[in-house]
């Protein structure tokens, strides 16, 4: 009896938080989906691949968000560099050409 008023509840509670979840995810993925199509477009737009348009997007050490915080610690040009160098993108991107 204990383990299924255990389940009832378990159950009960996975389904509410990923209810919540999804609540607060959804529009949050939409808008990135979003964002993705429109570094896709400026970047059919201007002649570029979308990889050399989202690496100009990115913040560098001292930028400043629209927010006003200043970007220290900033490792995100780091970070595409290594996953670009990793994923050995321009090789698979010359090749779907």
């Amino acid at each position: 009896m204990f383990a299924d008023m255990w389940m009832e509840r378990a159950c009960l509670n996975m389904w509410s938080m990923s209810h919540k979840v999804n609540m607060c995810v959804g529009p949050l993925l939409q808008g990135m989906m979003f964002a993705e199509m429109w570094m896709e477009r400026v970047a059919t737009s201007l002649s570029l691949s979308p990889a050399q348009v989202r690496a100009l997007n990115l913040y560098h050490e001292g930028d400043t968000t629209h927010f006003g915080q200043v970007m220290e610690n900033c490792h995100v040009r780091a970070c595409w560099d290594k996953a670009m160098a990793n994923a050995d993108y321009s090789a698979r991107a010359g090749g779907l050409a």
